[in-house]
């Protein structure tokens, strides 16, 4: 790989960081007041600036009024970027 195509690469990956467009949100569910995941995903969608959301959760079918996906792996692209707002005791199984 060149140094030009390297730059190109590493441009790409840090805007997908700072500009994501397709984001994953694990923590989420509709009670909005009920969880840190559930505020933030309400932030995300008042937000605006995403094209696509795709909440994650492993029992409920709509979230906030998107379709749920009840793991990362069911999701039918891959994200920019993905918000894990979940206790520590939860992360390995995602």
């Amino acid at each position: 790989m060149t140094k030009n195509n390297t730059q190109a690469v590493n441009e790409s990956f840090i805007e997908q960081i700072l500009s994501p467009k397709r984001i994953c949100v694990f923590g989420a569910n509709n009670n909005l007041l009920g969880t840190m995941g559930s505020m933030q995903l309400h932030n995300i969608i008042t937000g605006g600036g995403f094209s696509e959301i795709y909440p994650i959760h492993p029992r409920l079918e709509r979230v906030q009024g998107f379709k749920a996906y009840k793991s990362i792996l069911d999701v039918p692209i891959t994200p920019d970027l993905a918000f894990l707002i979940l206790p520590t005791k939860a992360v390995p199984e995602v």
